[in-house]
């Protein structure tokens, strides 16, 4: 059985708390559902230790991802300084190589 819970996430029931919680629905006596609570706190458990990793691990993974970009961007415009042709002309038809009608001409 699968529940979504509030964050959006989806938590997955064990088939032996499946079967725990079929005997309450039917009506079971006490004496069945022993080990539900166990089963309940364990769950719980588990769910709080996964949470504690997680957040312990979080900010490595913002750092990474920030010196990834700030690596990207550095890279990224020493390459695009390295490739930029020194201008001829006036800022008006600085981008005139660029016009379609130039691309489609050959080499001159």
């Amino acid at each position: 059985m699968r529940i979504v819970n509030g964050r959006g996430g989806e938590l997955v029931m064990s088939s032996r708390l499946e079967k725990l919680i079929t005997i309450l629905n039917s009506g079971a006596s006490a004496d069945r559902l022993t080990g539900l609570e166990t089963d309940v706190m364990q769950g719980i458990n588990e769910r709080r230790q996964e949470f504690r990793v997680i957040s312990a691990v979080a900010p490595f993974g913002f750092a990474s991802i920030g010196l990834a970009m700030a690596i990207g961007v550095f890279v990224g415009s020493l390459a695009a300084l390295g490739s930029m042709e020194k201008s001829t002309g006036t800022p008006l038809n600085s981008g005139a190589r660029l016009a379609p009608s130039s691309l489609l001409e050959s080499d001159r």
